[in-house]
């Protein structure tokens, strides 16, 4: 029996809600992947699948909104080249983020957070942890913005930006 995974449920969720203006990409290349892992070590095997079904997706909306794009690997490798403040830790990948360094990283590396998911501000100290799997912070980023967003991508007016 096929099951749907997380990642199914994710982009049917956006789909739904988002209709057109949910762009997601074609699956990473083989090359593509080895690349990142290059650059980082083996990957999670929650973002293989992931960048396997789509190498990225965001929401079309007016003006630009982070919270509304899950990164490419192009967009991944180049973050981690170019990092916005201080270089990104080794072992981690970042996944989501904005122009002023917040960004949102799966760990890589291994040990006891390998896999988790973690939200680190190049500009101030310390880090949080906001998922303990990408499936778990892929459900709930989609919560998240079906909640705050309309099905054309502007923000709900009862929500404080």
């Amino acid at each position: 029996m096929i099951r749907e995974t997380q990642m199914d449920k994710t982009l049917n969720r956006h789909s739904s809600h988002f209709g057109e203006r949910l762009v997601v990409r074609p699956p990473a290349s083989a090359a593509e992947l080895a690349g990142l892992e290059a650059m980082v070590g083996p990957l999670p095997r929650e973002l293989t699948i992931l960048l396997s079904t789509c190498d990225g997706l965001r929401v079309e909306a007016e003006g630009f909104d982070a919270e509304l794009h899950l990164w490419h690997v192009h967009e991944m490798e180049h973050a981690m080249c170019n990092p916005p403040g201080p270089a990104i830790a080794a072992g981690l990948v970042p996944i989501r983020g904005d122009i002023l360094g917040a960004c949102d990283y799966i760990v890589a590396a291994a040990g006891p957070a390998s896999g988790a998911v973690i939200r680190w501000d190049a500009w101030t100290p310390g880090t949080s942890v906001i998922a303990s799997t990408l499936g778990e912070y892929l459900e709930s980023w989609t919560d998240f913005l079906i909640a705050h967003y309309d099905g054309n991508g502007r923000r709900l007016r009862d929500v404080v930006p």
